[in-house]
């Protein structure tokens, strides 16, 4: 028997594993709760589009929000650090600071992306969807400091200009 099927037969468990986050998209979304230490920023999706609904009430930017969206859930885990999800402050890890909520199809119950900073530097997660805590790129975090004036709308009024039919 070649090396490279010896090689292969005996790998860590975890190399198998699947490396994405998640399979959500944005189009599966209608909304997004951003918590962290200085406030709240809610996302909500209806038929007219992203709106900021935390903590002001205006029309956000689809291009922007869907950038965002894609760049949070299209991270790549790094690496398995643990299973059970247990005790998440002994991870740096705790519920309701610094996660990220996704809400599909009016579902009520959310699944979660929750951050923590390691002593090193590194970034810790756990996505209430898979239950095990990773190691994410340390970037991850930045994208949490968000603020709502990036996501917002920059036009004035939103007009369609296949309906106007004098000024």
């Amino acid at each position: 028997v070649s090396d490279k099927v010896f090689n292969e037969a005996f790998r860590e468990a975890s190399d198998f594993r699947d490396r994405r986050l998640t399979n959500l998209n944005p189009e599966q979304l209608d909304r997004v709760i951003i918590r962290r230490d200085d406030g709240e920023i809610e996302l909500v999706q209806d038929a007219s589009g992203w709106k900021i609904t935390k903590p002001l009430h205006t029309g956000a930017d689809p291009v922007k929000v869907e950038k965002f969206l894609n760049q949070i859930l299209g991270l790549r885990i790094l690496d398995y650090v643990g299973e059970d999800s247990g005790d998440l402050s002994i991870q740096g890890l705790s519920e309701g600071h610094n996660e990220i909520s996704f809400f599909t199809g009016g579902e009520t119950r959310p699944q979660t992306l929750r951050l923590g900073r390691k002593d090193d530097g590194g970034l810790l997660g756990q996505f209430t969807a898979r239950d095990s805590i990773y190691r994410l790129p340390r970037e991850t975090f930045d994208l949490l400091a968000i603020k709502p004036d990036a996501l917002r709308d920059r036009h004035l009024i939103a007009l369609n200009p296949d309906v106007v039919d004098k000024i």
